[in-house]
């Protein structure tokens, strides 16, 4: 299995990007910081229930104790804290979730890691830390509605969500520090565990969520799918760019069309925002790649794989066929653990069923 997340380099082929794309994802990242801005800006609360509230309340926040003994205890302990939430991790294969941050009928897999990091870099710029990354979801609006399990899309699925514990803790550390001081300050009350999740953790997603957003964007066009619209909007105004996108996206198909590539250099010519191109996006966390955690870290690169197959099956790359045997390996690999059927509710495990037969079939043929 370990072969769907290191396919064969592409760097030496040629990446051919559409005219204005420069305009368009300038547009999407100003989109970016201004949504981010207002969460940060204009205090709100989540339920006190919400997962995230109930994740930090099993970590002992210490303010006081050094940042690398905070960092190392985490590092050590987070793991094991996070099979009491039922958390999918490199030692535990964890449950699965109903819409805690993409609302009801979509499916999560929440994956807890600890890839290293700077932790004194981090604390130093802890506004800026992104320890939630999205690395599949069902959605393709670009209204970047935060991502606190309302209802706001049509589209539902099944999502993969990766968690960095030990930088989540250090960024709610750092918040606790900031009101503590401004508390001495002032005297004002300070606020709470519930405001930091809305103020930060939930907006540290909008990044690599958008991100799959353009990918969704693309691959539905790819496969003569609809994209949708948000049913939510902000109360501020954000410039839609979905016509644009949709424009610069299908040039990008088009160049695909004519031109053979290997995978990865299918997805290298995919651009991204958060991320240079979508080859980077659909990376996974530097964890462990055991049985506990292979089974999500795969079904979150499904959607990748059956894009390759399908923009490539026109003119495909004599490179590719080193890669297709070990891709048929690793899919068998998958279904013979029985991990998917066994921890998914049977309407997400038939979908993720139907999605390793459409990849077999592509590759076989």
């Amino acid at each position: 299995m370990y072969n769907i997340f290191n396919l064969m380099p592409g760097a030496s082929l040629p990446v051919l990007y559409a005219q204005n794309w420069n305009t368009v994802s300038a547009g999407l990242r100003r989109n970016i910081e201004t949504v981010t801005n207002y969460y940060h800006d204009n205090p709100m609360a989540v339920q006190g229930d919400h997962f995230l509230v109930r994740l930090l309340g099993t970590l002992d926040i210490p303010l006081a104790l050094n940042i690398y003994r905070f960092y190392d205890y985490l590092s050590y302990s987070s793991l094991d804290l996070s099979m009491a939430l039922k958390m999918t991790s490199s030692i535990y294969k964890g449950s699965v979730f109903n819409g805690v941050f993409y609302g009801p009928g979509t499916t999560e897999v929440l994956i807890a890691h600890s890839e290293d990091f700077d932790p004194v870099d981090a604390e130093r710029n802890w506004e800026t830390l992104k320890p939630i990354r999205v690395l599949r979801h069902p959605r393709s609006d670009l209204m970047m509605n935060i991502l606190d399990g309302s209802h706001t899309s049509r589209e539902t699925g099944f999502a993969v969500i990766a968690i960095n514990i030990p930088m989540l803790a250090i960024q709610f550390r750092a918040f606790l520090k900031r009101e503590e001081e401004i508390a001495e300050k002032t005297g004002d009350s300070t606020y709470s565990v519930l405001h930091y999740v809305r103020m930060y953790a939930l907006p540290s997603m909008i990044e690599s969520h958008l991100d799959y957003v353009l990918f969704n964007r693309i691959n539905n066009l790819l496969n003569g799918r609809d994209n949708h619209r948000s049913l939510k909007k902000h109360s501020f105004v954000i410039p839609d760019y979905s016509d644009r996108l949709d424009a610069i996206q299908m040039v990008i198909l088009r160049n695909l069309a004519h031109v053979g590539k290997t995978f990865t250099g299918i997805l290298r010519n995919v651009p991204a925002l958060s991320r240079k191109d979508m080859d980077q996006v659909m990376l996974v966390p530097d964890m462990a790649l055991t049985r506990q955690v292979l089974w999500a870290l795969s079904v979150s690169r499904f959607p990748a794989i059956d894009f390759m197959l399908t923009a490539s099956r026109e003119r495909p790359d004599t490179r590719n066929g080193q890669e297709i045997n070990r891709l048929l390996q690793a899919l068998r690999n998958i279904k013979t653990s029985n991990l998917i059927t066994s921890v998914l509710p049977s309407q997400i495990s038939d979908l993720l069923q139907d999605e390793m037969d459409t990849i077999s079939r592509k590759l076989r043929s």
